[in-house]
């Protein structure tokens, strides 16, 4: 197993001395006395490297995104978006998309196609939400393996090629 220097080398992922005194000024502007000590920041950090580590471990990781469409041809495979989720139960359409068919993207993508800075960032910034974003580099590689159309799962005979 990898150790998170390692990790951090590789991936360029911050370090929490870096971030310990910005994330606190927010925690504390934004959460008020719910989470107001540096010590918390540091446990939520420690929970989110064990998850970091272990996606980088496995060289690739399984990502999900829900969208919706009124056609299955609407779904641009090219340009299909940076923010994806490591749990499908957290993969919500979040915006006003116009269309009836909710498709689950179930897919993987390299670890080197994490944005890591970005994802540790988006894992860290609510103490109150336990947050499950992977944010990808904006280009890279995602293989669709299977969709969900409105509930119902489709396995792929070959996986779709799409790209954050």
């Amino acid at each position: 197993m990898r150790s998170y220097k390692e990790i951090r080398n590789a991936s360029d992922i911050p370090n929490l001395p870096e971030w310990s005194d910005e994330l606190y000024e927010d925690w504390y502007l934004n959460f008020g006395t719910e989470v107001d000590t540096k010590e918390k920041i540091k446990e939520r950090y420690d929970e989110v490297k064990k998850k970091l580590e272990y996606f980088y471990n496995q060289g690739r990781v399984k990502l999900f995104r829900m969208v919706v469409v009124s056609e299955m041809d609407e779904i641009i495979f090219y340009k299909i978006g940076i923010s994806w989720t490591y749990l499908k139960e957290e993969a919500r359409v979040y915006s006003d998309m116009p269309g009836d068919i909710y498709v689950l993207l179930i897919g993987e993508a390299p670890v080197d196609s994490i944005d890591w800075e970005h994802t540790l960032y988006m894992l860290l910034a609510d103490p109150l939400e336990d947050e499950a974003e992977i944010t990808l580099k904006s280009g890279s590689l995602i293989l669709i393996k299977e969709l969900e159309i409105n509930g119902e799962l489709k396995k792929l005979d070959k996986p779709i090629k799409a790209y954050a």
